[in-house]
């Protein structure tokens, strides 16, 4: 996509304004403007829903703060000792969202286990039979269902039984917000998202209403394949999705590619402005893994190595404390008749398939591989993780003092990943 110079000054502009008026460093709370009779938008909607909550809305929230709202505001200012003006400031936003932790639960060795919980078609229950069997080792599923639209909807079957199933297990439940149909992750949906304001207002309202009628306890953004030229764009949406989540007591987190430099042009990371991010949100997850992915050639998933320089990277730009290590639960088989995933807990019937004499330790990447050829004499190249590599790559998390690690995906793992996980940390 062309973009003319004077647009590009124009949108740094924008950004450099937006970052003025929500200071990156400031409590949630802060983040929120000024609203009075007139206003209109997501925040108004937002005002709307808490006074609800507390007693003084009693009609649908509309996104115009018209005299009902006012009417509420001068009650509840009353009631709370404040002047009765009916203008919404920073000591009514402080009233009306007193500060919660939006933390993640701690687990095995104090750390946060993040584990996404994909629905990939009716019915499929992959991730419910891992939830069910390890969720006592889990602080929150990332549930992976729901994908936006060029209408700001969000589209998908809502798990509704893995959030009771975490409940149970005192495991948060994450929205992941995603951008995948069709096995690939649209650009053009997210840059339709970033440039047009009533599918951004509309999705904004959404994602509110979502929230609330389904008990989440937060938002992760795992928009990928953005375009470069959106990155500032990409920001202002997410000091604004910030500005939203954190206030209400919603965990905000975002899911980025690993980069060991920040490459603005790179069609795939380019996006992304780690620091940023990293300041603005409470967690961020590295996607460690895919290295060598299904469309190039074989190689390992995540060579120790090649996470050490994503590592060292990212810890120049964003608080360790915030930092959740992508770990893949996943191999891939490559051969001539294409790549196919193999789920760890495929892995032994595939070896004991072909020969554990076949099964192969690459000692710089740290990593094992598997090489053989199948009945119709084809050749295949399979790299995977099993518990030497991972206990190796999860050393680094108290190396580098991190928050955790990010796993992809639950319904992939089995009890030899979970022992290794919680022996490790």
């Amino acid at each position: 996509m062309q973009v003319s110079s004077r647009k590009v000054a124009l949108t740094i502009l924008v950004a450099a304004f937006l970052v003025l008026i929500y200071p990156l460093s400031a409590k949630a709370v802060e983040l929120q403007r000024n609203l009075s009779m007139g206003c209109r938008g997501w925040d108004v909607t937002l005002l709307q829903n808490q006074l609800a909550k507390l007693g003084y809305f009693t009609v649908n929230s509309t996104g115009y703060f018209g005299p009902i709202t006012y009417d509420a505001v001068i009650r509840f200012e009353q009631d709370r000792g404040l002047t009765p003006d009916g203008v919404v400031t920073k000591n009514e936003w402080r009233l009306l969202f007193p500060q919660t932790s939006r933390q993640l639960p701690l687990r095995t060795g104090k750390r946060v286990i993040f584990g996404y919980y994909p629905v990939d078609y009716p019915g499929d229950k992959a991730a419910y039979r891992s939830l069910t069997s390890f969720g006592q080792y889990i602080s929150a599923i990332g549930v992976f269902s729901l994908c936006v639209d060029s209408r700001g909807n969000l589209r998908g079957t809502f798990p509704g039984e893995g959030v009771a199933l975490a409940n149970k297990f005192g495991d948060k439940s994450i929205l992941v917000l995603h951008n995948c149909h069709d096995g690939y992750f649209d650009r053009w949906l997210i840059h339709n998202l970033l440039t047009n304001q009533s599918v951004q207002d509309r999705f904004f309202e959404n994602l509110l209403k979502l929230l609330r009628t389904n008990g989440l306890h937060g938002v992760n953004v795992d928009f990928e394949n953005i375009p470069p030229t959106d990155r500032e764009r990409f920001n202002s949406f997410l000091i604004k999705l910030a500005s939203i989540l954190k206030p209400a007591g919603y965990s905000f987190s975002v899911t980025m590619p690993a980069k060991t430099w920040d490459d603005r042009k790179s069609s795939w990371s380019g996006a992304f402005d780690y620091q940023l991010i990293g300041k603005i949100s409470d967690y961020v997850v590295l996607m460690t893994y895919d290295e060598h992915w299904f469309g190039g050639k074989p190689g390992p998933i995540a060579s120790l190595p090649w996470v050490i320089k994503v590592l060292d990277y990212a810890i120049t730009q964003i608080p360790r404390h915030k930092i959740l290590m992508g770990v893949a639960a996943y191999g891939y088989d490559w051969s001539a008749r294409g790549t196919q995933m193999i789920g760890w807990n495929k892995m032994n019937q595939l070896i004991n398939k072909y020969g554990w004499d076949k099964v192969r330790w690459d000692n710089t990447a740290c990593a094992p591989y598997l090489r053989y050829w199948d009945a119709g004499g084809v050749y295949h190249e399979v790299w995977f993780e099993n518990k030497y590599s991972l206990k190796i790559k999860l050393g680094l998390i108290k190396s580098y003092n991190l928050a955790g690690i990010g796993i992809w995906r639950l319904g992939f793992e089995d009890a030899v990943f979970w022992e290794t996980v919680r022996s490790s940390l």
